[in-house]
């Protein structure tokens, strides 16, 4: 820290925009966040119910993209957030749609088996466990 501050002294009107001290601060102090993995049939379901959103109203399968995605930035930071639901697969809600993402956090990374409409027969998504 000092000779950073030696830096600093030596040269006072350097400017670093706050964006960037801001970055660089989540950088080192965020915790590391694992890769997220689509299984196939989970990206044909995010996908198909992504369009059928959008078909009904325009924007609403955007709304829907952003909800699913805030649920997969929680799992990506916090993995063992969500409760697991059958063995080691875990069941995460998506807000204000009536689906859930289930994921299994393997080493390395956290993979989708499904994003699942809740009205759905849940042996589908198990048969992928």
């Amino acid at each position: 820290m000092q000779r950073r501050l030696e830096d600093h002294e030596a040269n006072p009107n350097d400017v670093v925009p706050w964006e960037q001290i801001k970055a660089e601060a989540l950088a080192r102090f965020s915790p590391m966040t694992l890769p997220i993995i689509f299984r196939g049939a989970a990206r044909v379901e995010f996908d198909d119910a992504a369009d059928w959103y959008e078909q009904r109203q325009t924007g609403l399968g955007t709304a829907y993209t952003a909800a699913v995605q805030q649920v997969l930035d929680q799992i990506t930071a916090q993995p063992a957030l969500y409760p697991q639901v059958y063995g080691d697969v875990r069941e995460a809600l998506v807000s204000g749609f009536p689906f859930c993402v289930y994921y299994r956090e393997e080493p390395g990374q956290i993979v989708v088996l499904s994003v699942f409409h809740t009205s759905r027969n849940p042996a589908i998504w198990q048969r992928r466990a």
